[in-house]
């Protein structure tokens, strides 16, 4: 897994033995490579879908909207939202919004 982050150098001092980390990137930057799974994170009403839509564009992946899974009648959670998600996730190639 390779981390990427925006904003303090400090909030990527997380690491462990499954965790890649690599030197801050600025705006102009290229990847080192092209991302197959991406999460956007942001609190509510931030942009995160909007993103995701976007992103899923540019690199060619799947959108997965988690709001569309979680919901079922009447805004009622979906019983099998976590097995949806799991399977879809399996996958190599998607972005979604980062919540629930």
């Amino acid at each position: 897994m390779l981390w990427l982050g925006v904003g303090l150098p400090e909030a990527c001092d997380r690491r462990s033995d499954s965790v890649q980390t690599m030197a801050w990137l600025g705006f102009e930057d290229e990847l080192p490579h092209r991302p197959g799974r991406v999460l956007v994170a942001g609190a509510s009403g931030s942009g995160k879908s909007t993103l995701a839509r976007r992103l899923a564009v540019v690199l060619e992946l799947r959108y997965i909207e988690l709001d569309a899974l979680h919901h079922g009648a009447n805004w009622t959670p979906r019983p099998e939202f976590a097995a949806d998600v799991r399977r879809l996730t399996a996958g190599t190639r998607w972005v979604t919004e980062w919540q629930y």
